[in-house]
């Protein structure tokens, strides 16, 4: 490990596994040296003054040093615990699939201050939404961010300008638009036009109106299920995670 892991960094801690009966491996995201994985020493013993700081979606100022292998904890200060999102079981769960989607979405070592800026934000956002409508923003500004985004405005066969708000065009294997003439025999499915028009919503989104725009649960499960195709077409590995937000896009008792 180089000698530029050693300093404090902001950094929001994604995920945390058991190294061994005192440890802590955890993978955060940091502004300045990108993704990063490091060992928390103590964390699980009940003296230790960093219990409760280190946890998935906190935003903590970590101070790094290197190790020999990987690097080490040695002190961190509490920027924000999201205490909204964790006294609440629905955000609670969105926040944990978002924080392992970037978790597998980033490159470790590779700084990217816009990725850190737009779970830092994204976390800031979603105790004034709904957990449904939040996940699904996440999803595509994360698709926009890696350059993985369909394109909305032009088949991706033939490059015209797709129907928009007329007629919904077709999702392909691999999640990017088409239209219909444009179809291979089996290759891809209609996407309703509701659905189409709130990823239209989602690629220029305001977010001063993202909790004012509602979807009926069929319409806001097709979104979900066309971004997972999508999700599913780029990833080396399935999300086990994102079935554990599913049932937030259930029932309407849950928009509240």
């Amino acid at each position: 490990m180089t000698d530029r892991i050693e300093g404090k960094y902001d950094a929001i801690i994604l995920q945390e596994r058991t190294f061994n009966e005192a440890d802590v491996m955890v993978t955060a995201l940091t502004a300045d040296i990108g993704h990063q994985t490091f060992i928390a020493r103590g964390l699980k013993k009940e003296k230790s003054r960093l219990r409760g700081l280190i946890a998935p979606f906190s935003e903590c100022r970590l101070q790094l040093v290197a190790g020999k292998g990987l690097p080490v904890l040695t002190g961190a200060d509490l920027i924000d615990a999201h205490d909204a999102i964790r006294n609440n079981y629905r955000y609670s769960v969105a926040a944990l699939y978002i924080c392992d989607l970037f978790h597998q979405m980033t490159v470790e070592n590779e700084p990217n201050a816009g990725r850190y800026e737009l779970l830092r934000d994204g976390l800031a956002l979603l105790p004034t939404v709904r957990a449904w409508q939040w996940i699904l923003y996440m999803e595509w500004a994360l698709l926009k961010d890696a350059g993985f985004a369909a394109d909305l405005d032009r088949c991706s066969v033939c490059g015209e300008r797709l129907p928009g708000y007329r007629e919904a065009p077709v999702a392909g294997a691999d999640g990017e638009f088409i239209h219909k003439d444009c179809q291979e025999d089996g290759a891809g499915a209609s996407l309703p036009v509701a659905a189409f028009a709130y990823l239209q919503y989602l690629d220029r989104a305001d977010l001063r109106h993202l909790g004012h725009i509602l979807l009926t649960e069929p319409a806001r499960r097709q979104v979900y299920d066309y971004l997972g195709q999508r999700y599913q077409y780029i990833l080396d590995f399935p999300l086990a995670s994102r079935q554990s937000v599913r049932h937030l896009f259930a029932s309407p008792s849950l928009d509240k």
